[in-house]
């Protein structure tokens, strides 16, 4: 089967009716990019991407504010779309961040936790998430277990990253 971008188009128009963030992330990239010969759209692409609840669509709205592409430019919008993705742990805002040293800003006041998880099977650890507060970070450890009927999870965990950088397991019971 060969690829059909129209298709492509087709479906990821459906899925974003029916709610589907991942969706609009994914037809937003194609009209970011003009992919395979199909019209760029940026102001499409921005509304896209604003009304996705995706850290990678947080940061690429903070782009959009940065740069001015299609939007007026708002370098404080855009460090404000960045900070939510770095809240949210893309690692591009992260980096982002630390290129304008708004990250010393916002590290060296308080403990940032960071919920990462061990999945079955490949014996891999990843980052999930950070949260704000040792509460918000227990608090989604216990709803992914709660909403793992698979028991995909082996083992989820909280570090407490401090803001000199030392790090500290936080207990979560199941």
């Amino acid at each position: 089967m060969k690829p059909d971008i129209n298709a492509a188009v087709f479906w990821y128009e459906k899925a974003i009716e029916w709610g589907n963030d991942l969706a609009g992330c994914n037809l937003a990239d194609i009209l970011r990019k003009g992919s395979q010969g199909y019209p760029k759209d940026l102001r499409r692409v921005f509304d896209l991407y604003k009304e996705c609840g995706l850290p990678y669509a947080h940061y690429h709205v903070g782009e959009f504010y940065e740069h001015g592409w299609g939007v007026r430019q708002d370098l404080e919008a855009a460090k404000a779309y960045y900070l939510q993705a770095y809240r949210e742990g893309h690692w591009l805002a992260i980096k982002k961040l630390k290129e304008w040293n708004f990250l010393a800003k916002e590290e060296k006041k308080k403990s940032r936790f960071e919920v990462r998880c061990h999945e079955w099977g490949d014996g891999s650890d990843y980052n999930w998430c950070f949260c704000d507060t040792r509460e918000e970070a227990v608090e989604t450890v216990r709803d992914f277990y709660a909403n793992d009927p698979y028991n995909t999870y082996e083992h989820l965990y909280v570090i407490e990253i401090k803001p000199d950088g030392t790090k500290k397991n936080v207990p979560v019971d199941r």
